[in-house]
C-alpha cells in the first residue's frame, strides 16, 4: 500500500515538475514576443512618417524602378532625405523615390500606436 502511495506522488511530482517546465517555456516564449512587439511600436512611434498623394514610382537600391508604386493614400517611413532621393520603408521594404516626388506628393503626419 505504501509503495503505489511512494509511486503515485512520484508520478504526480513529475507531472507537476513537466507542468512548470511548460509554463516556463511558455512564459519565455510571450516575454520575448512582447519584447519584439514593444520595439516595433518603438520604431513606429519615433519614424517620420509621410503620407503619399499620388502614384510614385519607386526605385531600388541602384536606382532602377521597381515595379510597384507607393500608391495615393499609403504612409511610409522616411529613412534619409538626399539632395536627389529619399529612402523609404513600406510594409518592411526598403526604396527610394526621388526628392522631386517627395517634395510635390508627401506631407508628413503623425502616427502612435500603443
Amino acid at each position: 500500500m505504501s509503495r503505489q502511495i511512494g509511486v503515485k506522488a512520484a508520478c504526480l511530482c513529475i507531472v507537476l515538475i513537466g507542468v512548470i517546465l511548460v509554463c516556463g517555456t511558455c512564459n519565455s516564449k510571450t516575454m520575448k514576443e512582447k519584447e519584439a512587439l514593444q520595439r516595433t511600436v518603438e520604431e513606429v512611434n519615433t519614424a517620420d512618417w509621410y503620407l503619399c498623394s499620388n502614384r510614385v514610382p519607386v526605385y531600388d537600391a541602384e536606382y532602377q524602378q521597381m515595379a510597384k508604386y507607393v500608391m495615393d493614400g499609403r504612409a511610409v517611413q522616411v529613412k534619409a532625405i538626399g539632395e536627389e532621393w529619399v529612402e523609404i520603408k513600406s510594409q518592411g521594404l526598403i526604396g527610394y523615390i526621388t526628392r522631386a516626388d517627395f517634395d510635390n506628393f508627401f506631407s508628413e503626419i503623425s502616427l502612435n500606436v500603443g
